[in-house]
């Protein structure tokens, strides 16, 4: 049975400060999906059990305060044009009912007071319970679910293609100062320059095939990760491929705003050996192991 102990510590959202300060558009999404999944949660179990009602006003309260300190940014947000989550989307259409939100602008309230936010809160409530929602949340899940397979379903192919594969890793990251005025367009530019950085540069000729994805931190703000697979008979040092993309990535795609992670350096390559899941380096195909490992990594 759930107990109302169950909830006394709140979602990892509110562990950030409550204003973003340099944590840019990163720090806004993380905080604004976990502010709408804690209302989704707490208010769904607040109707069936009496101990947590408690943690109703403590929602309330909390919720008005980040509508004060955050609601302009947040209405920023919402008109961005790319997808964040069904829960940003469903503030969005809270925003839109309140007509704070038109097709190209947002509208700030002169006051943003207790009503104004219980009237957002409840609204953000009725429609995380909605059937429409719901299904809307399960295809979100499924797609992700579907793109990481596709991932692992490529990594496995492209490891047949030769009968060995020079795998590299690299994460790709920004300066803590540079990420308080970093948007997701900001970061796709970034990527686009490094692929064609990849493909006009001779040294990564052998390269036969890579994948990229952006990701965020709640502290880490948004990042790259990126695996690329070299022809094995034509390369053969990871760590310098490494090293070069990581460089390029410093020096000429972010212009001294970024830093990167070697995954092809000695102390990863020695602990991930150590611990048997070691899955960049050279990859022989007929080594099933290995190829699980560069399967997972991928993943």
């Amino acid at each position: 049975m759930l107990e109302s102990s169950d909830f006394v510590e709140l979602p990892p959202v509110y562990d950030l400060p409550l204003t973003y300060m340099n944590g840019g558009q990163s720090w806004l999404v993380k905080r604004l999906n976990g502010i709408v999944q804690q209302i989704a949660i707490i208010f769904r179990f607040s109707s069936q059990y009496k101990g947590v009602r408690p943690f109703r006003e403590v929602v309330k309260e909390r919720f008005y305060h980040d509508m004060v300190a955050n609601m302009p940014n947040y209405l920023e947000l919402c008109l961005c044009d790319y997808y964040f989550s069904p829960n940003i989307e469903a503030f969005k259409q809270v925003c839109n009912q309140e007509g704070l939100l038109t097709q190209d602008e947002f509208v700030v309230p002169d006051i943003i007071d207790s009503e104004l936010t219980n009237r957002m809160l409840l609204a953000i409530e009725h429609i995380c319970h909605t059937r429409d929602f719901q299904i809307y949340l399960s295809r979100s899940v499924e797609k992700k679910k579907d793109n990481n397979e596709s991932n692992v379903g490529h990594a496995y192919s492209v490891l047949q293609e030769y009968s060995k594969t020079l795998v590299v890793r690299v994460d790709f990251h920004y300066l803590k100062s540079h990420r308080g005025s970093l948007t997701i367009d900001d970061v796709c530019d970034d990527m686009d320059r490094l692929v064609k950085h990849l493909k006009s540069n001779k040294l990564f000729e052998h390269l036969t095939h890579y994948a990229i994805g952006i990701d965020q931190g709640a502290r880490s703000g948004y990042h790259l990760h990126g695996i690329f697979y070299f022809n094995g008979h034509k390369c053969q040092s990871g760590w310098h491929y490494a090293n070069e993309i990581g460089i390029a990535w410093e020096q000429d795609i972010t212009l001294g705003r970024g830093f990167h992670y070697n995954c092809n350096d000695a102390k990863h390559v020695d602990r991930f050996k150590l611990l048997g899941i070691l899955g960049v380096g050279m990859i022989h195909r007929d080594n099933p192991q290995k190829v699980v490992n560069a399967v997972k990594t991928a993943g």
